[in-house]
């Protein structure tokens, strides 16, 4: 009886290594275009009053041509090492800033128009997935890892002479992810992915035509917040190593208030409430993928 029991514990093991080295690699590269909507406003003091929106940022239709990598490589026959960078430059976008002189975004003081056609996104993940469920038709992933995020926005405009402004978001915490994957026939294979981050934030400002601020940091915003993400994607194989693939996701962010920290050249350093900021966008990714 020890000798069946043994036996069948090999044959189990065997099994499960063969499975781990058929697929114990998956690597898929892709390009991407993405659009952004983002805003950020701080208020007149500590307290947000004075007004509550003193001066407030919209970039608005950033677009963005980039590529990511993602990479997940299997330890034990559920648990896998996820992998995954992105780099994307903006292209084309415009904004808004708006400052105010009452509560609610009334009597505004100054208006400028402005184009945001440069900057880009980086971005870092790396942690674990884990296969709750798998079925001949369809597998369910959890997933746990580390996201680090910086996003830059430039400031233009025809109407400024010189003006050459930017902020740049710095995000970093933990993601919550699941993934569907349901086979739609012998070569072809939907996915489905939902995330949820936790995330500290910073933004910081580099105002180059207001004298009494300094440079290259006139400001920094810090603050935390959370993400929201959904995405649908198509995997078509193609040949026994190769497979071509297609996914469409949006993102949601929402930042919480905080302190803005204003850095003068006389040394002096004012702080008032960051009212937070809000993102979203959205993104179109095609790309090749090989499992070996």
């Amino acid at each position: 009886m020890t000798k069946l029991i043994k036996l069948l514990l090999s044959i189990l093991c065997l099994n499960a290594l063969h499975a781990l080295a058929q697929e114990a690699t998956q690597i898929n590269i892709a390009s991407s275009i993405s659009k952004h909507n983002f805003s950020w406003s701080i208020a007149g003091n500590a307290e947000g009053r004075n007004p509550n929106v003193l001066s407030e940022l919209k970039y608005q239709d950033i677009i963005s041509l980039g590529f990511k990598v993602n990479g997940k490589y299997a330890i034990l026959p559920r648990t896998s090492v996820i992998l995954s960078i992105e780099n994307a430059q903006t292209i084309s976008g415009s904004g808004t800033d708006i400052d105010y002189l009452e509560d609610n975004r009334t009597s505004p003081t100054y208006v400028l128009d402005f184009n945001s056609s440069k900057g880009g996104m980086q971005q870092l993940q790396a942690g674990l997935a884990y296969t709750l469920y798998r079925h001949p038709l369809f597998a369910l992933d959890v997933s746990a890892s580390y996201l680090n995020t910086s996003q830059s926005f430039s400031m233009t405009s025809p109407s400024v002479e010189n003006l050459d402004t930017w902020y740049t978001t710095r995000q970093q915490g933990v993601q919550f992810g699941s993934s569907l994957h349901a086979n739609l026939g012998k070569k072809t294979l939907a996915t489905a992915v939902l995330s949820y981050s936790l995330l500290d934030y910073t933004g910081i400002g580099n105002w180059n035509l207001i004298p009494t601020f300094e440079q290259p940091i006139s400001f920094i915003q810090e603050s935390n917040g959370a993400h929201y993400g959904a995405s649908l994607g198509v995997i078509r194989q193609i040949s026994s190593l190769l497979s071509l693939s297609i996914a469409g996701g949006y993102v949601k962010q929402q930042v919480n208030t905080g302190l803005d920290r204003t850095f003068l050249r006389n040394g002096i350093r004012q702080v008032t409430r960051f009212n937070g900021a809000r993102n979203s966008f959205w993104q179109i990714t095609t790309g090749i993928c090989s499992s070996f």
